[in-house]
């Protein structure tokens, strides 16, 4: 079911359901990775056929959001993505994690423009069956 593309020990991305659902797992919060990171967020604005949903998973669980990845997220907004579909963010489940992912929604709603739904999660799964749902008719 999963594929893995452009994987290195610190930043990996993997597509599951024949290449319809995404998901970014971050090992790192190294500014490298962050760059790398948003890179391949712009290179799939770029190549994604816009005809179909976009649907991605952003697990930043293992690592802390830190000042450099909030800048390099708003950064992205000037490459907004306009395609339909929705994001899903897994960040780690803690209090302050839980009371900022509020901010963490809205950094990747900048990014995300053209989707219709976007929302944080504390587990891959539980991503993952939400993303998956806009998959069935």
């Amino acid at each position: 079911m999963g594929i893995s593309t452009g994987a290195t020990s610190d930043l990996s991305l993997e597509w599951l359901y024949d290449r319809r659902i995404g998901v970014f797992t971050l090992h790192s919060s190294h500014r490298d990775v962050i760059d790398r990171w948003c890179e391949q967020i712009i290179d799939l604005r770029r190549t994604y056929p816009m005809d179909k949903p976009l649907l991605l998973a952003h697990d930043t669980s293992q690592v802390s959001i830190t000042p450099y990845a909030r800048h390099r997220l708003q950064q992205l907004s000037s490459h907004a993505i306009q395609h339909k579909g929705r994001f899903a963010v897994i960040i780690k489940d803690g209090v302050v994690e839980r009371g900022i992912s509020l901010l963490i929604n809205r950094m990747f709603m900048q990014i995300y423009r053209g989707v219709e739904q976007g929302q944080c999660f504390t587990t891959k799964e539980r991503a993952i069956a939400w993303l998956a749902e806009w998959l069935t008719p």
